[in-house]
């Protein structure tokens, strides 16, 4: 599967990606389309994040989005069989299907996807009125993008939340500073965990952590 780069959102793709490999095996690969678009444009050009799994963008099937468009002209059915699945798979997997969860968490680490935990990612919760609160985290100038989602304990990978990102500020003292907007405040109950993830310039994950809101 091909995942497209261009006006699509990193995260969603991120969560697509994950889901392909510990539920459907295989590798992928990202491209960006040197012209023309599809379907998914519309809802990004909107505000929606959105992902694009394809056919290899310099070498699709030419009937796409013509009057030639039907099942009898499909070149790749094990291909359309998998982008069923990834679909299916995304929909169960967020909605909680039961006993996927434990499975999942265990696949995630085998397939190296958590394996940075670095105690150079400084993380902060902090407090507004009305128990709401803002996330700030630094890392070094490697770190180009921060994400964060709640985990069940200091252990866990995986996400019980829809990731998040941390919008970049700026640089202080050779670390990269990243941040909740200032009226994008989240909820946070005590005792919850949170986790960044940290990624580079390749999208590659070099750091992460997790901090857990402690009674007052």
């Amino acid at each position: 599967i091909h995942f497209v780069t261009t006006n699509t959102n990193t995260t969603l793709t991120r969560s697509l990606k994950e889901l392909l490999k510990t539920y459907l095996g295989g590798d992928y690969v990202e491209k960006s389309l040197t012209s023309g678009t599809s379907d998914f444009k519309s809802w990004h050009d909107q505000g929606f994040p959105a992902a694009f799994p394809f056919e290899d963008p310099d070498n699709y099937n030419s009937k796409i989005h013509g009057a030639g468009d039907t099942s009898s002209n499909l070149n790749n059915i094990p291909l359309s069989s998998r982008f069923a699945k990834l679909g299916i798979a995304y929909l169960a997997h967020h909605a909680g299907i039961d006993g996927s969860t434990s499975d999942y968490q265990d696949k995630l680490a085998q397939n190296d996807l958590e394996t940075a935990e670095s105690k150079n990612a400084k993380l902060a919760v902090i407090s507004e009125s009305g128990g709401s609160y803002h996330i700030a985290s630094s890392s070094d100038l490697a770190v180009e993008r921060v994400e964060y989602c709640e985990v069940s304990d200091f252990n866990s990978g995986y996400c019980q939340t829809d990731r998040r990102v941390l919008d970049k500020l700026g640089s202080k003292s050779s670390r990269n500073i990243f941040a909740t907007k200032v009226d994008k405040a989240v909820n946070i109950s005590h005792q919850d965990y949170i986790r960044i993830y940290g990624y580079n310039s390749e999208d590659k994950l070099i750091v992460s952590r997790t901090v857990r809101l402690d009674e007052k």
